[in-house]
């Protein structure tokens, strides 16, 4: 059986993600941001991202030997990341967002398009999954699962039951925390590539795929390295507050 508390934290993780899809574009809205640029992040995030990046990672990663390393693949997926999300930021800034780029606050609304787009993606249909995979657990329909999958895939379906049943409840609610820590990063850097279009500063859509880079590589190294879930989202917390004042310095001394 799931635990209780396990539902819990899903349901809450999955309703604060979505609800902040939500609630973020209409605060931004209301503070004097376009709505435009909020589902080109979202669009850009989808192409870069997930096409892009991923057709480039299928390519790299079935040829290569790069997945082998922990080091080496870390570092790999760390610069691709930065590389391509920010290079969509900056493609978005130069052309679909080219006239709207005098208000500041559009930068927070493409990076939020962009994150919650993330978040929504990543954690609230995992949350979705989950909890239909719960109440087919609970409900003692165990078998179904099995009876739906491919053969050679049981061996996952297991490993599934078995995390859904036996994980602490609190890692249910980690995933939000790390979304809410990612969002933040995401809207930081949307206004470093903002502020590099705008005042035509390269250096600083430079700095972003730096950044971005870097956060990418510790949480792939340190999950890839056995260390605590507790510890990963200390650094990256950290890690986002950093890059949210660095950005806050930036959006302050940006003329509209």
């Amino acid at each position: 059986m799931v635990p209780v508390l396990s539902i819990v934290f899903m349901v809450i993780s999955c309703v604060c993600i979505f609800g902040l899809a939500v609630a973020l574009p209409v605060f931004l809205k209301r503070k004097g941001a376009d709505l435009l640029p909020f589902f080109v992040g979202a669009a850009v995030m989808i192409l870069f991202a997930f096409v892009l990046e991923g057709a480039v990672h299928r390519l790299v990663l079935s040829h290569t030997s790069i997945g082998s390393n922990i080091l080496l693949f870390s570092i790999y997926g760390g610069l691709m990341a930065g590389l391509f999300e920010e290079t969509g930021r900056f493609i978005a800034f130069k052309t679909l967002l080219r006239n709207r780029l005098d208000k500041r606050v559009n930068a927070l609304m493409y990076g939020a398009g962009h994150g919650c787009l993330e978040a929504i993606w990543i954690l609230g249909f995992a949350m979705i999954n989950n909890l239909v995979w719960t109440f087919i657990i609970n409900s003692g329909n165990t078998a179904m699962l099995f009876s739906s999958v491919q053969e050679g895939m049981e061996a996952q379906v297991i490993s599934t039951i078995a995390a859904l049943t036996g994980s602490p409840s609190i890692l249910f609610l980690t995933g939000l925390i790390e979304r809410i820590f990612a969002l933040t990063i995401q809207i930081s850097l949307s206004v470093f590539v903002w502020y590099a279009v705008k005042e035509r500063k390269t250096e600083f859509y430079l700095y972003a795929i730096g950044l971005h880079a870097v956060v990418d590589f510790i949480s792939a190294f340190a999950s890839s390295s056995g260390v605590s879930v507790v510890l990963i989202e200390a650094l990256i917390g950290a890690f986002a507050v950093l890059v949210a004042v660095l950005a806050k310095k930036i959006y302050k001394k940006a003329i509209e």
